[in-house]
């Protein structure tokens, strides 16, 4: 068989086919070689009539179920977040979640505890596959995600109730942010979860300062000992003058603990901290031997911080006190109290007790416990008209002889009677009305 020749049209046309199946299988080959020159190639031949779609690499992130924002306290200790992270691409993708934390405390989040992984989100519930760590450092959850699809992630923080009471009034700014990675590129979501976490500041024993208490260790109470220097726990728990204390502000904002005296002649003695180990009861002035730090204990008890000695106090085997090193865990160091007499009880209406037009006499009830160290103040419509310093005897004599021209204007005027105990600052005991009546100047009751 004879082959014809091509004629000069037909050759062109073969050329042409060849060179577009020369171009297509580079393509090809480029397309299972670098996926990312295979798209800008691919989309920028105009000799092909196919395209390719460029993919979408976008992320989402939202947090539901709790709340990661945390006050940590003895009794409340860990926090849970539902994270749902979702795919929002157009291509399976790598996603990532990642928990961290900032803080001038490197020990508070060294405290933290930090586990994310899926199943139910309780505080108690154990979850699956899970990440673990601690908000010193970043903690990362990574999985793969198909296009269009979520997972939700539990994120749960903790910490241990002796690492409350280390760090108290600290606090951290934690974050949550997500991504996702498709090939060689990626991206994160719009905005990470913001929350902070804290702990509180101490909390200490709310006394008002002329208050009487009684102080318990164990339901024990603490009392005056001369055999154990002068404190101990047991005894007579019923006599006001060996058993009940006084919790008075210092200057710095710590507290006196000083027996509860009826007298106004005598300093009472207080708890001191005379050595490391050694607590006493003297008479000091301000000094820091005798100034204590009193805070909330995560078993709902008291501590009692030296100031000097920077140690707690604590009941010894036999009954004596002592100092040692602070700790949660030694019952010894926990006390407690009870209010044994209120030095403010609230104001009372003043009984008239008698008057022939040119005096009257105001009483008002004893501050049992009190007598020997209240003073009570009188005043007539705000202005300071006389002292009464018999505790015993809580009446106020009013003379019109005594009373300034403005006292005794014809109408009505407001009678109130100040009390201190010990020289703390006045309070309110009782109020009452005189009347001058006009034309007579008599004064009466109303």
């Amino acid at each position: 068989m004879s082959r014809r020749r091509l004629t000069r049209v037909e050759m062109r046309r073969r050329l042409s086919n060849i060179r577009v199946a020369i171009i297509a299988g580079l393509v090809a080959f480029m397309l299972l070689g670098t996926s990312g020159v295979a798209y800008a190639l691919w989309s920028a031949s105009a000799a092909l009539t196919s395209t390719a779609g460029t993919a979408t690499v976008t992320v989402s992130q939202a947090l539901s179920a709790s709340t990661l924002a945390k006050t940590y306290t003895s009794s409340d200790l860990v926090a849970v977040g539902v994270v749902t992270v979702t795919n929002t691409g157009t291509r399976s993708g790598d996603y990532s979640l990642a928990i961290a934390g900032t803080s001038t405390s490197t020990a508070f989040r060294s405290a933290v505890n930090v586990a994310i992984g899926t199943g139910t989100c309780t505080t108690t519930s154990a979850l699956t596959a899970p990440v673990t760590g601690t908000m010193a450092a970043t903690v990362t959850k990574t999985g793969t995600l198909a296009a269009g699809a979520s997972v939700a992630l539990c994120v749960r923080t903790s910490i241990t109730a002796a690492n409350v009471a280390a760090n108290p009034g600290v606090s951290l700014s934690g974050t949550a942010a997500s991504s996702i990675t498709i090939g060689t590129w990626s991206a994160n979501a719009a905005t990470s979860i913001a929350f902070t976490q804290s702990i509180a500041a101490p909390t200490g024993f709310q006394s008002v300062q002329g208050n009487r208490y009684k102080i318990y260790q164990a339901n024990v109470c603490i009392a005056s000992n001369w055999d154990f220097n002068g404190i101990a726990r047991g005894g007579v728990c019923e006599n006001e003058q060996t058993s009940q204390w006084r919790l008075v502000d210092a200057p710095n904002g710590n507290k006196y603990v000083q027996r509860a005296h009826n007298t106004s002649t005598t300093l009472p003695e207080r708890w001191s901290a005379t050595s490391a180990t050694a607590v006493t009861l003297n008479t000091p002035g301000d000094v820091a031997a005798a100034r204590w730090t009193i805070t909330a204990r995560p078993d709902g008890t008291y501590r009692f911080i030296s100031e000097s000695q920077n140690r707690c106090l604590a009941v010894l085997a036999n009954n004596s006190l002592a100092l040692a090193v602070c700790s949660d865990a030694s019952a010894a160091q926990g006390f407690t109290f009870e209010l044994t007499a209120n030095s403010s009880p609230a104001p009372v209406t003043l009984t008239c007790g008698g008057n022939n037009g040119t005096w009257n006499v105001y009483g008002w009830p004893v501050l049992t416990g009190y007598q020997q160290e209240v003073d009570y103040f009188v005043y007539i419509d705000g202005v300071y008209f006389a002292a009464q310093p018999n505790g015993y005897d809580p009446n106020a004599h009013l003379y019109t002889a005594d009373m300034t021209a403005a006292q005794k204007t014809v109408g009505t005027h407001a009678v109130e009677v100040r009390q201190s105990v010990g020289g703390a600052p006045q309070t309110v005991t009782g109020t009452g009305i005189y009347k001058i009546a006009a034309g007579t100047g008599n004064m009466t009751c109303t």
